[in-house]
């Protein structure tokens, strides 16, 4: 799914559609693994769901399943050669498409913001873990933005505004799970975000 990423974003147009159509492409060749939230928001944006499936996928799974099936591939959006505001843009939309979890959110624009900082800035592991943080917490009205404007919150099952309690909600576990892990203190190895 990295490498869907990478052809959708490939022709320039910087649209998370393309992601999307290549996702779809990527599942009709039924891979033997395919996460269930992965499964169930691209049958849903099979359905016409389009960018809006991943929440949807998410809002039916309970608003609980955080798995790490966004984290693992968004590396990709930073591969494509996006920085700054339109790398969390992406990161965000990419992310969502199949994980809209607010941890699944936060730790995949950590993972792009921390890679921007090692090879686009040049700045040493030590200080970027820090600043990528510090950058994570400033982008969060921005992620509920992106996905407003995605339709995400149309069928009002969740509002933009419940929304982004979660993200608040979800900052301080979310940092203490990456910085400890970080630090070289693995909690588990499930399929759970937080333990990736």
């Amino acid at each position: 799914m990295t490498l869907a990423i990478l052809c959708g974003l490939r022709s320039g147009t910087k649209d998370a559609e393309e992601v999307l159509r290549h996702y779809l492409d990527w599942l009709k060749h039924r891979p033997p693994d395919v996460g269930n939230l992965t499964r169930n928001a691209l049958t849903l944006a099979s359905q016409g769901e389009g960018q809006r499936a991943g929440m949807l996928a998410w809002v039916g799974s309970g608003m609980d399943n955080a798995g790490n099936g966004g984290l693992m591939r968004v590396a990709g959006v930073y591969l494509a050669g996006l920085i700054g505001a339109e790398l969390t843009d992406m990161a965000v939309r990419v992310t969502a498409l199949t994980h809209a979890d607010p941890r699944c959110l936060l730790a995949s624009v950590f993972m792009v913001k921390l890679l921007e900082q090692l090879e686009h800035f040049k700045v040493a592991f030590g200080d970027a873990v820090p600043t990528a943080w510090q950058d994570t917490e400033a982008e969060v009205p921005t992620m509920v933005d992106v996905l407003d404007a995605q339709r995400c919150f149309e069928r009002r099952t969740l509002t933009a505004q419940s929304y982004a309690e979660r993200l608040q909600q979800a900052l301080p576990d979310v940092k203490k799970r990456v910085l400890s892990g970080l630090g070289g203190q693995a909690v588990g190895q499930s399929g759970y975000v937080l333990d990736t």
